[in-house]
Formats: C-alpha cells, structure tokens, sequence
C-alpha cells in the first residue's frame, strides 16, 4: 500500500495518493475509513476537488463509490521502474 500526501506551497491545496496491491485491498480501505470514528471530523477538514480512480476495479468497489462523482480511468500503457 502506498499513501501520501503532497501540500502546495501554501498549504492551501493537497493532493493525496492511494495505492493498493489489487481491487480487494481498496475495498477494504474504504470499507475500514467508513467504519472509523473519525470519518466525520476528515471529511469536516477538506473539500474534495477530484476523485480519480487509476486502473481495473471490482464491480463490486465500483458501485460502493457510486455518488463520490469518481472519474474512472483505465490503463492505458507504460512502465514503472523503481531501483
């Protein structure tokens, strides 16, 4: 899993990645952020802009974001290459 945050210079804007081993594991992800106690105060903090979903995903994640206004993108092409 990967998960990180990227603030601009002002803190005024943030962008945050989430990355899973497959479609199972998000699914937990969301299903264990929706049973936290602290889901009400986080989403009190932030005003989501965009919602971009990367890659194949379940039928069954796909319609547990139904109404977060997902954008859905499929793989198209290319590499990663880590050291």
């Amino acid at each position: 899993m990967r998960f990180e945050w990227f603030l601009s210079k002002d803190e005024t804007k943030a962008t945050l990645i989430e990355v899973f081993a497959d479609s199972d594991a998000a699914k937990l992800r969301l299903e264990n952020l929706l049973a936290s106690p602290i889901v009400g105060p986080f989403q009190n903090l932030f005003e989501p802009t965009s919602f971009i979903v990367l890659g194949s995903i379940k039928h069954d994640l796909r319609e547990m974001l139904e109404g977060w206004e997902a954008d859905f993108r499929d793989y198209a092409g290319g590499f990663l290459n880590l050291p």
